[in-house]
């Protein structure tokens, strides 16, 4: 059972104590689950705490550009399917600039992923940098705070939600001849790794792009 520790926000207890008898011991199914809800309490904790976030945040803006590349970038052996003005698209606004990634095809050759994950990360810490100086370090930690805790509370619950509903659909599975078990474990670790992507990028574009209310630090 995991619980929300912030003052005034809903405890939540994850039992999963929807009947699976039939198909699969309870503990199977619920083994996975209590992992989620470890990595859930600690983020929460850490957070709750007032720990330092920023070394985590710098990560998460490496860790976002190397996803985002790798999806838009083939294999550097496949250059001619590279989607420039995919990955500019998404990046736009918060990373990305109208002029940014615009390459010929004379370029392609001494470009690699490797190379443009680096020369992204440079802007994206740049900006970041820049954030910092025009509202301060304490402010900025604290932002870091409030942003991470309010996107690992929404989309945790999202994930419960969708858990719970392929949980319903697992005794399905066992009539297409499936273990609904390890389907179960299989669909729901992608489901946990979607999540933490999603928290990861929700997280780095609005500490990118927000305009805060309060007076600079001087």
């Amino acid at each position: 059972c995991g619980a929300a520790l912030a003052e005034g926000t809903t405890v939540y207890c994850v039992g999963y104590n929807i009947d699976m008898l039939s198909v699969a011991p309870t503990a199977a199914l619920t083994s996975a689950t209590n992992n989620w809800v470890k990595f859930y309490e600690y983020a929460l904790t850490q957070v709750l705490n007032g720990e330092d976030m920023s070394g985590h945040i710098a990560n998460m803006i490496d860790e976002n550009i190397d996803a985002t590349v790798d999806t838009f970038l083939a294999d550097d052996d496949l250059k001619y399917e590279w989607n420039f003005n995919g990955l500019r698209d998404h990046l736009m606004g918060w990373i990305t600039g109208p002029d940014d990634l615009k390459y010929e095809a004379e370029d392609l050759e001494e470009l690699s992923r490797d190379s443009i994950k680096e020369m992204l990360k440079e802007k994206a810490h740049g900006i970041y940098r820049s954030k910092e100086e025009t509202y301060g370090a304490e402010n900025m930690r604290e932002i870091e705070r409030v942003v991470l805790l309010r996107n690992v509370d929404a989309l945790w619950m999202d994930h419960i939600d969708a858990m719970d509903e392929l949980k319903r659909g697992m005794s399905l599975r066992s009539y297409a001849q499936k273990n609904p078990i390890i389907e179960y474990r299989i669909e729901g670790f992608e489901m946990f790794d979607a999540m933490v992507a999603a928290i990861r990028e929700d997280t780095v574009r609005f500490l990118m792009t927000f305009q805060a209310r309060f007076a600079p630090t001087e």
